[in-house]
């Protein structure tokens, strides 16, 4: 069964996320976004089990979840991510590749 690695853990009830794995938190309470660059290797410490099959559960801090998204991508290539759907009220998976944020520069 894959991971679900829950980039910033707060307020909120992020259960039904184990629908896809075992939850995993990655960050939780107050967080200085302002050092990105020791976020950065906080994030990467963090994420070194991850395996192309887990997903990251973004949310919580913005800077987190792109720190997390960059690394995931950066070293598979793709990420699979689950976003909350409020209408439907269920966490939907998704997947972005590198492709995807190709921005045709060399």
């Amino acid at each position: 069964m894959p991971n679900v690695y829950v980039v910033h853990l707060k307020d909120f009830d992020v259960s039904r996320a184990a629908a896809y794995g075992t939850l995993i938190p990655m960050f939780t309470g107050k967080i200085n976004i302002f050092n990105v660059t020791a976020l950065a290797f906080q994030v990467k410490e963090k994420l070194k089990d991850y395996k192309k099959e887990d997903y990251l559960l973004l949310t919580g801090n913005l800077v987190l979840s792109a720190l997390a998204v960059a690394a995931v991508v950066q070293n598979f290539k793709t990420a699979n991510l689950l976003v909350f759907d409020i209408k439907r009220n269920e966490y939907l998976p998704r997947t972005l590749a590198d492709s995807h944020l190709d921005m045709g520069r060399s």
